[in-house]
């Protein structure tokens, strides 16, 4: 078995945390979005998509972080993701909901363009302009993930850890790379803190937190 994976993806965290964080058997063989490695011709016969990651289990391929997760899960009889059929559905409606709403104002419209302005992407009115946007739509979803947690805590579903946790945490910490404070929210800054203790998050997060360290160090060097 064998993933296709770029540790700097967003959507490929999820994955790379749980193969970890489970000490499971899949074979992680790098992929360099920098480089444009998904647009080569072996890459694209694989997935034509040319997104990452991408599981290859025998003659089964998976593209999708989502669906990826949960067949690893079956697949190891991991108890990630419930067999319980109520319990499963509330684990996938989490997994959808970091994957849309939240996903779209705290990633792509809250993140995703304040780290474009140093390549030059956009101008300051129109990152104003997005991050008033983005800022709303962030609180007011933060604010349902605290409340989730504070009352049924401590991972997105209750006492137990699931596939959900592991694709929350890769979108929730992506706001790292721009100092978000999180002050706001204690149960989710608990979540974050619990789920970075894991065996996982090192081998999975590395590169992200050294991206991380270097805009830091940058925004400091800016100032002084």
């Amino acid at each position: 078995m064998h993933l296709y994976a770029d540790p700097l993806s967003t959507s490929c965290r999820p994955v790379l945390m749980m193969i970890a964080d489970q000490s499971l058997a899949v074979e992680i063989i790098p992929v360099n979005l920098h480089l444009n490695e998904t647009a080569e011709p072996d890459f694209l016969a694989i997935n034509p998509n040319g997104t990452l990651p991408v599981l290859r289990d025998g003659d089964l391929v998976l593209t999708e972080s989502s669906a990826i997760l949960k067949h690893l899960a079956l697949r190891f009889d991991l108890a990630v993701y419930p067999t319980d059929p109520r319990a499963q559905i509330l684990v996938d409606e989490m997994v959808s909901w970091f994957s849309t709403n939240f996903w779209a104002y705290h990633c792509i419209l809250g993140t995703y363009p304040r780290m474009l302005p140093a390549l030059g992407w956009l101008n300051p009115i129109t990152l104003n302009e997005i991050s008033m946007l983005a800022a709303h739509g962030s609180a007011r979803y933060l604010t349902v993930l605290d409340r989730r947690l504070a009352q049924g805590g401590p991972f997105v579903c209750g006492p137990d850890l699931t596939i959900a946790d592991y694709t929350g945490i890769a979108k929730v910490t992506l706001a790292d790379y721009v100092d978000f404070d999180f002050s706001p929210y204690p149960a989710v800054s608990r979540w974050c803190a619990r789920m970075r203790e894991r065996d996982g998050w090192t081998a999975a997060f590395a590169g992200f937190t050294g991206l991380v360290d270097a805009a830091r160090q940058q925004r400091s060097a800016t100032v002084a």
